[in-house]
């Protein structure tokens, strides 16, 4: 039973093999479960093997280059694009959806958003950990090549893995303001009383805001 449970948990995935390989591991005797984990979670060759063919795939410099251009553009393009909504909804004489005052605070945020994408891209570069539950970059194993090497051979791959992360701090910061000064306006709110709607939405974002700035600046 250890051996197959092992087996099926090298091969692919689906809810039939999860299946199977929960129930392998429940017949297991507590004295083998020790030793499956830990066989279980080694990089076999074909995960080393795996891990320097996609590396080798993002070591151009112009990988590196189109990825922060498209990213940088999108920061930017939200700018004008929002706008636009302002200009939208403004001829259509409805209530404002996008206030006028979203396309500046969305400019303040990109610009504010800089040293927070530091801080993360630093921490990332590091750990070689996304901050969130996936990345780009997606293997049957990661970090399958331990030691000095194995970061070495992983440089690419946590080069474009820090470029999005500083990006995506960006974004969340930018959205964050922007649905921030949204929401002010929504309430009426103006003057000083904006002003103290906005500082506590940025240091204390309500859940379904942060939600909504990590959609916006996940995609």
């Amino acid at each position: 039973e250890h051996d197959e449970a092992l087996k099926l948990c090298k091969k692919a995935g689906g809810r039939a093999k999860a299946e199977d390989l929960a129930a392998m591991v429940n017949s297991l005797a507590p004295d083998q479960v020790g030793a499956f984990v830990a066989k279980a979670g080694k990089a076999t060759t074909s995960d080393m093997l795996l891990e320097v063919w996609i590396n080798a795939l993002l070591s151009g410099p112009r990988t590196h280059v189109v990825n922060t251009m498209s990213n940088t553009l999108t920061a930017l393009w939200d700018i004008p694009e929002t706008a636009a909504a302002v200009v939208i909804g403004a001829v259509r004489g409805k209530a404002a959806r996008v206030p006028m005052n979203e396309p500046v605070a969305r400019l303040f945020g990109m610009v504010e958003g800089v040293k927070d994408g530091a801080k993360l891209a630093a921490k990332t570069f590091i750990t070689e950990e996304p901050s969130g539950a996936l990345g780009k970059i997606e293997a049957r194993r990661q970090k399958a090549i331990p030691g000095p090497f194995g970061k070495l051979v992983r440089l690419p791959g946590r080069m474009l893995l820090t470029e999005d992360e500083f990006f995506k701090a960006i974004g969340y910061r930018q959205a964050l303001r922007g649905l921030a000064a949204r929401d002010a306006s929504r309430l009426g709110l103006k003057g000083r009383e904006a002003a103290e709607h906005i500082a506590t939405i940025l240091t204390e974002p309500p859940e379904e805001i942060a939600l909504a700035a990590r959609k916006e600046a996940n995609t």
